[in-house]
Protein backbone atom coordinates (compact mmCIF):
# COMPACT_ATOMS: atom_id res chain seq x y z
CA UNK A 1 0.00 0.00 0.00
CA UNK A 2 3.13 2.29 0.78
CA UNK A 3 4.52 2.22 -2.76
CA UNK A 4 1.46 2.19 -4.34
CA UNK A 5 0.88 5.52 -3.16
CA UNK A 6 4.37 6.82 -4.04
CA UNK A 7 3.12 9.41 -7.16
CA UNK A 8 5.02 8.63 -10.27
CA UNK A 9 6.64 11.51 -12.19
CA UNK A 10 7.07 9.30 -15.39
CA UNK A 11 10.80 8.84 -15.23
CA UNK A 12 11.56 5.35 -14.40
CA UNK A 13 15.14 6.36 -13.17
CA UNK A 14 13.27 9.03 -10.60
CA UNK A 15 10.23 6.77 -9.81
CA UNK A 16 12.93 4.14 -8.61
CA UNK A 17 14.52 6.39 -6.27
CA UNK A 18 11.50 7.43 -4.82
CA UNK A 19 10.13 4.13 -4.54
CA UNK A 20 13.20 2.51 -2.68
CA UNK A 21 12.82 5.38 -0.09
CA UNK A 22 9.46 5.19 0.60
CA UNK A 23 10.34 1.07 0.94
CA UNK A 24 13.17 2.42 3.37
CA UNK A 25 10.61 4.58 5.19
CA UNK A 26 8.74 1.89 6.11
CA UNK A 27 10.92 -0.73 6.70
CA UNK A 28 12.57 1.51 9.50
CA UNK A 29 8.97 3.00 10.47
CA UNK A 30 7.61 -0.98 11.00
CA UNK A 31 10.45 -3.44 11.89
CA UNK A 32 8.27 -5.80 13.51
CA UNK A 33 6.04 -6.00 10.18
CA UNK A 34 9.06 -5.51 7.71
CA UNK A 35 10.81 -8.59 10.21
CA UNK A 36 7.39 -11.18 9.85
CA UNK A 37 7.75 -10.18 5.73
CA UNK A 38 11.34 -10.64 5.42
CA UNK A 39 12.10 -13.42 7.76
CA UNK A 40 13.43 -16.52 6.22
CA UNK A 41 10.54 -19.48 6.07
CA UNK A 42 11.16 -22.88 4.75
CA UNK A 43 11.73 -24.06 1.47
CA UNK A 44 8.18 -24.69 0.52
CA UNK A 45 6.49 -21.76 2.06
CA UNK A 46 5.09 -18.80 0.25
CA UNK A 47 6.05 -15.26 0.39
CA UNK A 48 2.95 -13.02 2.21
CA UNK A 49 1.06 -11.61 -0.75
CA UNK A 50 1.91 -8.50 0.29
CA UNK A 51 5.65 -8.94 -0.06
CA UNK A 52 5.24 -10.28 -3.60
CA UNK A 53 2.80 -7.23 -4.43
CA UNK A 54 6.16 -4.93 -2.93
CA UNK A 55 8.58 -6.76 -5.50
CA UNK A 56 6.19 -6.13 -8.14
CA UNK A 57 5.46 -2.76 -7.57
CA UNK A 58 9.30 -2.14 -7.58
CA UNK A 59 9.92 -4.40 -10.39
CA UNK A 60 8.18 -2.24 -12.51
CA UNK A 61 10.65 0.93 -13.26
CA UNK A 62 13.52 -1.61 -13.27
CA UNK A 63 11.93 -3.45 -15.66
CA UNK A 64 11.25 0.21 -17.70
CA UNK A 65 15.04 0.76 -17.22
CA UNK A 66 15.74 -2.32 -18.95
CA UNK A 67 13.73 -1.97 -21.79
CA UNK A 68 15.25 1.71 -22.22
CA UNK A 69 18.77 -0.18 -22.21
CA UNK A 70 19.78 2.03 -19.24
CA UNK A 71 20.55 -0.89 -16.48
CA UNK A 72 24.22 -0.96 -15.77
CA UNK A 73 24.45 -4.69 -15.62
CA UNK A 74 23.32 -6.93 -18.20
CA UNK A 75 21.96 -8.87 -15.58
CA UNK A 76 18.01 -7.87 -14.41
CA UNK A 77 17.76 -10.39 -11.40
CA UNK A 78 21.76 -9.44 -10.72
CA UNK A 79 20.67 -5.30 -10.73
CA UNK A 80 17.35 -6.88 -8.52
CA UNK A 81 19.31 -8.21 -6.16
CA UNK A 82 21.50 -5.58 -5.69
CA UNK A 83 19.14 -3.12 -5.07
CA UNK A 84 17.33 -5.26 -2.26
CA UNK A 85 20.23 -6.01 -0.79
CA UNK A 86 21.26 -1.88 0.03
CA UNK A 87 17.74 -1.72 1.03
CA UNK A 88 17.66 -4.33 3.39
CA UNK A 89 20.97 -3.86 5.01
CA UNK A 90 19.97 0.14 5.72
CA UNK A 91 16.74 -1.29 7.05
CA UNK A 92 18.39 -4.23 9.25
CA UNK A 93 21.38 -2.12 10.30
CA UNK A 94 19.30 0.93 11.48
CA UNK A 95 16.55 -0.77 12.96
CA UNK A 96 19.27 -3.71 15.28
CA UNK A 97 21.93 -0.42 15.59
CA UNK A 98 19.94 1.95 17.13
CA UNK A 99 22.95 2.88 19.67
CA UNK A 100 25.38 3.61 16.65
CA UNK A 101 25.26 7.66 15.51
CA UNK A 102 24.03 7.36 12.00
CA UNK A 103 24.34 9.64 9.72
CA UNK A 104 20.68 11.43 9.44
CA UNK A 105 20.41 10.92 5.61
CA UNK A 106 22.26 7.95 5.45
CA UNK A 107 19.52 6.25 3.52
CA UNK A 108 18.84 8.63 0.91
CA UNK A 109 22.79 8.56 0.73
CA UNK A 110 22.96 5.04 0.11
CA UNK A 111 19.97 4.74 -2.31
CA UNK A 112 21.30 7.46 -4.45
CA UNK A 113 24.93 6.19 -4.53
CA UNK A 114 23.07 2.67 -5.77
CA UNK A 115 20.87 4.38 -8.29
CA UNK A 116 23.82 6.27 -9.53
CA UNK A 117 26.01 2.67 -9.98
CA UNK A 118 23.08 0.43 -11.18
CA UNK A 119 21.10 2.65 -13.94
CA UNK A 120 23.07 4.70 -16.84
CA UNK A 121 22.08 8.14 -17.70
CA UNK A 122 19.25 8.57 -20.55
CA UNK A 123 21.11 9.73 -24.12
CA UNK A 124 22.00 12.94 -24.70
CA UNK A 125 21.62 13.40 -20.61
CA UNK A 126 24.37 14.22 -18.07
CA UNK A 127 23.58 12.63 -14.86
CA UNK A 128 21.90 14.82 -12.42
CA UNK A 129 22.42 15.64 -8.98
CA UNK A 130 19.99 13.52 -6.83
CA UNK A 131 17.60 15.40 -4.83
CA UNK A 132 17.76 15.06 -1.25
Amino acid sequence: RHLRRVPSVGDAEADLIAMARAFTRFGLRNPTHYWLLTTARGADAVPPRSAEEARAVMEAPLRKLEAEGRLALDDFEATQQALWALLHGVISLRSSRQDYAWVPDMAERSIDAMIRGLVEPARGERRRAMAR
